[in-house]
């Protein structure tokens, strides 16, 4: 089999760096062999590195440079080779397009997905944070309330103030995961069933929470409350999202396998071409 101009390139560098290191690693043995008859030579060979011990560790250093720039270019060369045997093939080429195709919207549905379940896990856990805070400022206050101790007092204003700034980000981060996930009328790329959907809607219609009321009327535990709620509500929507996202990235795989296995037989017939001295390896897609 005749190879391509760049693949007889790299094959004779492999071979003249291949040569090399079989000739240091000769230069090695003789080496040795006239050691042998002296003592000190023999330990000077055991505490250091010899001249034709550096030259075989050079050489093999080569090689092995040589090698990796070989299978790197190998491996291009091969989708490239295979590329252009597809594309010649118009019914086969006109399926790989079409399953391309397929697996660009698997990837995109993938991460949607994904970054909704990003923003349900924060305001999840910043819907919890600020519960715990609320209720910590609420216990606060109730010493307070008995309490003449104007540190207490001092304390419990802190602790108010931050469970107020913990309930300002529990809500943007509701916010903002109310106006990334679909609306029932925009949702139908999602191909998600019903319920999942009625789910998404509920959460995004939702009003704002409104906690500060209750935090303003010094209702801590009602505030606490609230928050606790709306976790619960976040956290169902997120167990659907980690649902939908497990289901999306198996699809996801399923689309690709296809697309490789259209392509398999191209990229094989390619690297057949290649010498068995490159070591490469075929590569499993064309992407």
């Amino acid at each position: 089999m005749e190879l391509s101009p760049e693949l007889h390139a790299w094959s004779e560098k492999l071979h003249a760096a291949s040569l090399a290191l079989s000739e240091a690693q000769h230069e090695v043995r003789v080496d040795k062999d006239a050691r042998t008859p002296s003592l000190w030579a023999r330990i000077v060979d055991y505490l250091f590195q010899t001249k034709a011990e550096k030259s075989e560790e050079q050489a093999a250093t080569e090689l092995a440079n040589v090698q990796a720039q070989a299978q790197a270019f190998a491996g291009r060369w091969i989708v490239a080779t295979a590329k252009a045997s597809l594309a010649k093939d118009e019914p086969v080429y006109t399926r790989y397009l079409a399953q391309r195709g397929q697996v660009g919207t698997a990837i995109k549905r993938h991460i949607q997905i994904d970054k909704w379940r990003g923003l349900a896990q924060d305001a999840h856990s910043q819907l919890i944070g600020a519960a715990d805070d609320c209720s910590s400022a609420s216990t606060t206050e109730m010493i307070d309330l008995f309490s003449s101790n104007k540190a207490v007092s001092v304390i419990s204003s802190i602790s108010t103030s931050s469970a107020a700034d913990s309930v300002r980000r529990a809500t943007r981060a509701l916010q903002a995961l109310s106006e990334a996930l679909p609306k029932r009328a925009t949702s139908g790329s999602i191909a998600e069933p019903d319920d999942f959907l009625d789910l998404l809607v509920d959460l995004a219609i939702a009003p704002p929470l409104d906690i500060f009321s209750w935090i303003n009327m010094g209702k801590l535990d009602d505030a606490a409350d609230q928050c606790r709620k709306a976790a619960e509500k976040v956290e169902a929507t997120l167990n659907k999202l980690n649902e939908s996202s497990a289901r999306a990235a198996a699809q996801r795989e399923a689309e690709q396998q296809q697309l490789n296995q259209i392509a398999a037989p191209y990229i094989l017939a390619a690297a057949k071409q290649v010498p068995s001295s490159f070591g490469v390896k075929a590569p499993t897609s064309l992407e």
